[in-house]
């Protein structure tokens, strides 16, 4: 399911030297693991130019008015260089996913 997680991470400054083409794929493995990602197990992604990321995402948890929350991590390296964002996300009840804070 996609979700409304706004660009994600990505969407601050973090990942500010990426394309279109991996704003996509960083945001794909964003909701891959929200979705469907182990506790701890890192999703992968990798971009056109070299660029690459990993996303990590914590146990589910219940936050007021939310069906379910994670905390996650996104690691994007650009020009091997690594740039680390941490947020949360909270399934809305439309079963989209939505930063929180």
């Amino acid at each position: 399911m996609s979700g409304a997680v706004s660009g994600g991470l990505i969407s601050g400054g973090i990942g500010n030297g990426l394309d279109e083409g991996d704003r996509r794929r960083a945001f794909d493995a964003e909701i891959s693991a929200l979705e469907t990602g182990g506790p701890g197990y890192p999703i992968g992604w990798k971009g056109e130019n070299g660029t690459h990321g990993t996303v990590v995402a914590g146990p589910p948890y219940n936050r007021a008015g939310f069906q379910s929350c994670r905390d996650y991590s996104h690691t994007i390296y650009i020009d091997n260089r690594p740039q680390i964002a941490r947020g949360a996300a909270c399934r809305a009840a439309d079963g989209h996913w939505q930063p929180v804070s």
